[in-house]
C-alpha cells in the first residue's frame, strides 16, 4: 500500500485540506482507500479501512465537537469577566 497523504484528527485545520484532497483524487477516478486508526478509540485496530461516508462523518463528527468546546471556552471567559 503507498501512502500519499496522512493527517491527524488532532490538527483540526488540517482536516478540510485532506477532504478536498480526497474529494478531488475520486473526481479525477482515482481509487482512494482511507483508514482510520484507532489508538484511542473504541475498537482494538491498529489501521481500518473505512467508506468516504465514514470519512465524511468523522470530519463532521470533529467540527461539532470543536464548535461545542469553543462555545464552552467561550461561555467560561464570559463568566469569568462577569465575577
Amino acid at each position: 500500500m503507498d501512502k500519499i497523504a496522512e493527517t491527524d484528527a488532532n490538527d483540526p485545520d488540517d482536516m478540510p485540506n485532506f477532504k478536498k484532497l480526497v474529494d478531488d483524487l475520486i473526481k479525477l477516478g482515482a481509487t482512494v482507500k482511507i483508514y482510520d486508526s484507532d489508538e484511542y478509540g473504541e475498537g482494538v485496530f491498529d489501521y481500518q479501512e473505512i467508506s468516504h461516508e465514514e470519512f465524511i462523518n468523522n470530519i463532521i463528527r470533529l467540527q461539532e465537537i470543536l464548535e461545542e468546546l469553543r462555545d464552552s471556552d467561550d461561555n467560561l471567559a464570559d463568566e469569568s469577566k462577569t465575577c
